[in-house]
């Protein structure tokens, strides 16, 4: 048979972990268009950009309504993040734009992260075998595709201090 690996594999399961660890209810179509949005609104404001950001406008009450405290079940990591906001371990304000981050780009970036690693790995069938017969390669696979293709193409670093790169 046939399987997509983002809709069917990779989607779903970086969903369940994120909605899980941030402990937060999500709706995937609607989560998904949101990431969407805010990878499209990096490029130029073409016909996909105004596309998504119409579909982004259409869930602007549910987007905000997600980035509320109340939104975020005792335990998760988005419930800790409002706890040590109000405990003055965060600086004000900032657990919000925090949650939003990870909602809007977390799980776009760490989708297309896997995606390219199972791709590579489908292009790289002797690579594929290693990682069957040794699974501890998995973070170092991981870390190596998205070295090779980058989620996040849009946002550079800039060092601190003069860097000497390749010799």
């Amino acid at each position: 048979g046939t399987v997509d690996a983002v809709r069917d594999l990779i989607e779903p399961y970086i969903f369940k972990v994120f909605t899980d660890v941030l402990g937060v209810e999500l709706e995937l179509r609607s989560t998904i268009t949101i990431g969407d949005f805010g990878f499209n609104a990096l490029g130029p404001q073409n016909d996909t950009f105004q596309r998504s950001r119409l579909e982004f406008e259409a869930l602007g009450d549910y987007f905000e309504e997600k980035q509320q405290r109340e939104a975020f079940l005792p335990g998760g990591v988005g419930s800790e993040i409002y706890e040590a906001e109000a405990s003055g371990a965060l600086p004000p304000d900032t657990a919000t734009g925090l949650l939003r981050t990870f909602i809007r780009g977390g799980m776009d970036t760490t989708i297309s992260g896997l995606l390219t690693s199972l791709r590579l790995l489908c292009d790289h069938p002797d690579v594929w075998a290693r990682v069957k017969a040794d699974a501890g390669l998995t973070q170092e696979i991981f870390d190596e595709s998205i070295r090779l293709e980058s989620p996040v193409q849009a946002i550079l670093r800039t060092p601190a201090r003069d860097v000497e790169l390749g010799g």
